[in-house]
């Protein structure tokens, strides 16, 4: 399936190779772009919240809202005209459902990463970390790197298909490191 998404989204042309080399997805202020930027890296930054004046003024969803279809087909085809082989990608993923202060909520622990899937914002959730997880691949795929960044203790590291990227990442020789680090470290 992905790979008749990635053929299908490459299919519609979106727009030559544009040279990305950072691609900050979840962006927010756009810390991270501001940063890669003035290193002189070629970014693009990916937030809900940009798209979100202009789809409301039409009535629809941000076109980059991961969980819309749009917002996937923008992603990919971020990933597709991106530089290939310089690429890195961050993936600071919404952690509001997966740290341990939502414990109450999102019913999401050690032995049930996955959570309370009846509740909007747990289900919502886990939809984002399988398309990030899919977006990954398709970063590894055109020889880039990614980083997840969450807070410590976040659960989003045990998310099914993460944990199954990871598994297969060491079948084939190669060891992501998973570091941890506080705020002020």
């Amino acid at each position: 399936v992905l790979i008749f998404l990635v053929l299908l989204v490459w299919w519609l042309n979106i727009s030559p190779d544009a040279g990305i080399q950072f691609l900050d997805f979840f962006s927010g202020k756009a810390r991270l772009s501001l940063v890669a930027e003035g290193a002189g890296f070629k970014v693009a930054a990916y937030d809900k919240i940009y798209g979100d004046k202009r789809g409301a003024k039409r009535g629809k969803r941000s076109a980059m809202d991961l969980n819309s279809n749009a917002g996937m087909v923008l992603a990919i085809s971020l990933i597709l005209r991106s530089k290939l082989d310089e690429l890195v990608a961050a993936f600071g993923v919404v952690c509001s459902t997966w740290v341990p202060v939502n414990k109450g909520t999102s019913k999401r622990c050690y032995l049930c990463p996955h959570g309370d899937e009846n509740v909007v914002s747990v289900r919502k959730g886990n939809k984002m970390m399988a398309r990030s997880t899919i977006l990954m691949y398709l970063v590894i795929a055109a020889g880039g790197n990614y980083v997840l960044e969450n807070p410590q203790g976040s659960l989003v590291v045990l998310h099914a298909r993460y944990v199954q990227l990871l598994r297969r990442l060491l079948a084939l020789g190669v060891t992501v490191p998973l570091l941890c680090y506080d705020w002020y470290e």
